[in-house]
């Protein structure tokens, strides 16, 4: 007889087919694991033969429409979600298809799905995919893309179906008859199919999205790299700032200002240096300026001899210039809500060309229109196109990123390295937009830790009624602090501003630990017990309120220390900061804390018994010598 393990594996290389030969040869065996084993089997049967039947449901409108010829699915994806394209997908299926478990997308898994695909691939007569980027979405709103996309997969089909089966839409623009199915992924076997392959595509594409590990440095880089290969093309790339409004470019800006009266030619070569200086720094990745002095230009040369013959005044040529060339406004009026301006100017053909100078007349004191041609010399030279002035000093400005791996900060002062190493005594520099804000931010942070450090200690001063003991708890606060600073630095964080406010809150949780053990060590030394035994009392009484609290705000805060995704370097470095210095300072506290207790209290203990010895010796005397 055979074992119940050759049964089984004699099953598992039948196939389902051969199910019913094998009922008959086991269907005596009284064995338990024999008749389970079958009973599965006869249960993987009813399975298939249920699946067969809601497959045979979902070709109602196949069977309906099967004598017009080639029937196509189609269906779409990436309407719902706001990222990534829509795609979609047009799928003929052989009449006689007998693929299985084909069903709307999103109820099936992503393997099944994938597995779905190979065969529908295989098996299809003809698929088409076609697909719209978020750009055109937002330019003609995800409807009209998604047409587009259906489109397009209907034309790349390899044969032109008869009809086509569409997911609840009606598709503008094509000639083939349409039949809309509400639902219809889930009521027809050839929307269904079209369904997984647009979803599995669109899959893919998102997974390789995010494989995509460009950072805007590397795009900058790129950037300029592109530019290059293009003469006379002059193309800046930066980011943007973090808030709207701080700042035109993000990450660096300064002024460099003239105040030793150089012309515009002695500090574009002083601007020069130093940007090639700085663009050697490794903490630079792009450093740039607009400034610069062979911008092309013409020179207009007003002949004022000939202009007081002819009787034109020499202000009426000035302002004729501005008004063809510049432009001028002279109203503005309000129309549909909004202030419309207006402006005075010639037709953009006549602006093209210097030559069309002949056209533009002004008015004489004789009231005669003389052409500007005859009062006026052009000849081309290269200038500055504008000279900007920065707290009274002609300036130009310098503006940049940091390098990969590198902080704002540190690209600061890579910077005022290079100014002092390039820059005359005569020039000077100041920070500009987000890049002063940091900066003031940064020498503000330490007088922020002072005053929160007296804050706190002149609380705890009020809730003791004593100058002594909140001293404990204020000298329990360093190891937090350096808790923070080592979490960060071995993580490769930065000293930015989460940090900062993390560094904050660290206060008033440090303190916090070491208020329940110093509030208990108090009490029980009012009660009679010498310094040493309260404070190992208290901390071993508090030991786990303390570890209780402490591992419940740690925890909370371990989501932001690994966060990922869009905007995680936020969370990153205050959870970080938060994490580290909060273990350390518990693990430390909960041995330093009643240490400087009693180191406290014995200084100033000593004192006092010190100062009463002494005036009571004081008295003493006093009377021996009555």
């Amino acid at each position: 007889m055979k074992t119940i393990a050759e049964i089984k594996a004699e099953f598992a290389a039948a196939d389902m087919s051969s199910y019913p030969a094998l009922y008959e040869i086991y269907k005596e065996d009284t064995r338990s694991g024999v008749q389970k084993l079958i009973a599965q089997c006869r249960k993987k049967e009813a399975a298939l033969e249920a699946e067969k039947q809601r497959i045979e449901n979902m070709k109602v409108y196949e069977h309906k429409y099967e004598h017009l010829g080639y029937l196509c699915g189609i269906d779409e994806v990436g309407r719902g979600p706001l990222a990534g394209p829509v795609v979609a997908c047009a799928v003929i299926l052989p009449q006689d298809s007998r693929i299985l478990y084909l069903n709307d997308s999103k109820k099936l898994s992503a393997s099944k799905r994938e597995e779905l695909y190979d065969v529908i691939m295989r098996e299809a007569v003809s698929v088409g995919i076609g697909m719209r980027s978020p750009e055109r979405i937002d330019e003609i709103n995800i409807l009209q893309a998604t047409y587009e996309a259906m489109r397009e997969a209907v034309s790349k089909l390899e044969v032109v179906p008869q009809l086509l089966l569409n997911d609840a839409v009606t598709i503008p623009q094509i000639t083939i008859p349409q039949v809309p199915i509400i639902k219809g992924d889930a009521k027809s076997v050839s929307i269904a199919a079209a369904s997984i392959v647009a979803k599995v595509t669109r899959d893919r594409m998102m997974e390789e999205y995010d494989k995509r590990s460009t950072s805007t440095f590397d795009l900058i880089k790129r950037t300029y790299g592109l530019a290059a290969q293009t003469p006379g093309m002059n193309v800046m790339a930066f980011n943007e700032p973090a808030l709207p409004g701080l700042s035109a470019t993000g990450s660096i800006s300064m002024y460099i200002m003239n105040l030793g009266g150089d012309d515009v030619n002695r500090m574009n070569q002083y601007a020069r240096q130093f940007l090639q200086k700085a663009n050697q720094r490794p903490e630079i990745g792009v450093a740039y300026t607009t400034f610069n002095t062979d911008t092309p230009g013409y020179k207009f040369d007003i002949n004022r001899e000939k202009a007081e013959a002819l009787n034109v005044p020499v202000a009426s040529v000035f302002t004729t210039l501005q008004t063809f060339l510049g432009g001028s406004e002279v109203n503005d009026f309000n129309n549909f809500g909004r202030t419309w301006k207006v402006v005075m100017q010639a037709q953009p053909e006549f602006r093209d060309d210097i030559k069309n100078l002949r056209f533009f007349y002004v008015k004489s004191n004789n009231n005669e229109m003389v052409p500007l041609d005859s009062l006026v010399s052009v000849e081309p030279e290269m200038t500055v196109p504008s000279v900007t002035r920065f707290n009274g000093a002609s300036a130009f400005k310098i503006a940049g990123s940091p390098a990969d791996g590198y902080s704002t900060g540190q690209a600061m002062i890579a910077l005022e390295e290079v100014a002092k190493e390039v820059l005359p005594t005569t020039y000077t520099y100041e920070w500009t937009d987000q890049s002063r804000d940091e900066r003031e931010a940064g020498n503000q942070a330490y007088g922020l830790y002072a005053i929160s450090l007296v804050f706190v200690f002149l609380v705890l001063c009020a809730l003791y009624e004593s100058w002594t003991i909140p001293m404990a708890v204020m000298l329990s606060v360093p190891p937090a602090g350096l808790g923070c600073l080592a979490s960060q630095y071995f993580r490769g964080q930065q000293n930015d501003i989460y940090m900062q406010v993390a560094m904050i809150m660290l206060i008033g949780l440090a303190a916090k630990n070491a208020i329940l053990i110093v509030e208990y060590a108090k009490l029980n030394l009012e009660n009679g017990q010498d310094v040493v035994t309260a404070a190992i009392n208290a901390a071993h009484l508090r030991l786990r309120p303390i570890l209780m609290t402490s591992f419940a705000f740690i925890l909370g805060c371990l989501p932001l220390a690994i966060a990922t995704g869009a905007g995680a370097g936020s969370r990153v470095s205050m959870g970080n900061a938060v994490v580290g210095g909060m273990t350390f300072s518990t693990f430390v506290g909960i041995f330093l804390i009643p240490v400087l207790f009693v180191v406290i209290e014995r200084i100033f203990n000593r004192n006092k018994k010190n100062d009463g010895e002494g005036t009571q010796l004081s008295e003493q005397t006093a009377a021996v010598e009555k």
